[in-house]
């Protein structure tokens, strides 16, 4: 399953339903920048290129590991994967990927063991991998191997007509989760909405703010209508990094 997007655009809603309606939704789901097990964080090892490599590495493969290290397969084995903009991939890991999926067996780097794994892969790239195909700089019988299922993120402005369902979706959330009666909104307000070109997207918008107010998180928080503890994960959720909120 292959999620094409606009960069910046947060993945988390969809992932969750599609785990949610997935029969290996009680297993493993881990992504290529952590690995989630319940409410644990395995951090991956990222020191050198042995250990990005997607079937993990013994000791004697990675000098800098005082262990064998699990790759993402191994680890992910029964449950789901998900890559992030698998298009920054290089070519030798993309290879040893399409070998994977492939085979469903990988052998670590410095082993001679095969060993087999089952995994589902999901990934998502803001990159137009065809042309990145046309420059030679990701393969073809990769792409054609995740793109089975293909899933477009198109912008609200190209979707409009959803505006009233989002609306009264979140609204109905933050109602209960404040212990609210549901409330609506007049139709005169839908159609503002819907007029709106939407530029851009929530991301953008954040660092907008924050070079607004200059970095001043505390002012940032109140033009938004926020606690600062609430802005602070919206910005970690979004990847808003520390040197870019200038505090």
């Amino acid at each position: 399953m292959l999620f094409g997007r606009r960069q910046g655009r947060c993945f988390s809603n969809y992932l969750a339903i599609d785990n949610v309606n997935s029969w290996r939704n009680k297993k493993k789901f881990m992504m290529n920048k952590k690995i989630l097990i319940v409410d644990d964080e395995i951090n991956i090892c990222r020191s050198i290129k042995a250990c990005l490599e997607p079937e993990g590495y013994t000791v004697t493969s990675c000098m800098q590991a005082d262990k064998a290290k699990k790759g993402f397969f191994e680890v992910a084995d029964n449950g789901t994967l998900f890559l992030d903009e698998i298009a920054d991939m290089p070519l030798s890991s993309q290879s040893s990927l399409l070998r994977v999926l492939e085979s469903k067996e990988l052998q670590k780097v410095g082993s001679d063991k095969i060993t087999k794994v089952d995994v589902r892969l999901l990934a998502a790239s803001h990159k137009d991998l065809k042309a990145l195909i046309a420059q030679g700089l990701f393969r073809e019988d990769l792409y054609y191997r995740i793109n089975v299922i293909p899933i477009k993120s198109p912008s609200l402005r190209e979707r409009s007509s959803d505006i009233p369902l989002l609306v009264e979706h979140f609204i109905d959330r933050i109602c209960q989760r404040n212990g609210m009666a549901i409330k609506t909104i007049d139709d005169s307000c839908n159609e503002i909405l819907a007029e709106y070109a939407w530029p851009g997207n929530v991301r953008e918008y954040l660092l907008k703010k924050i070079e607004q107010y200059q970095g001043n998180i505390t002012e940032v928080a109140k033009s938004l209508m926020i606690d600062r503890t609430h802005l602070h994960k919206k910005l970690t959720q979004h990847g808003i990094k520390r040197h870019q909120r200038f505090d």
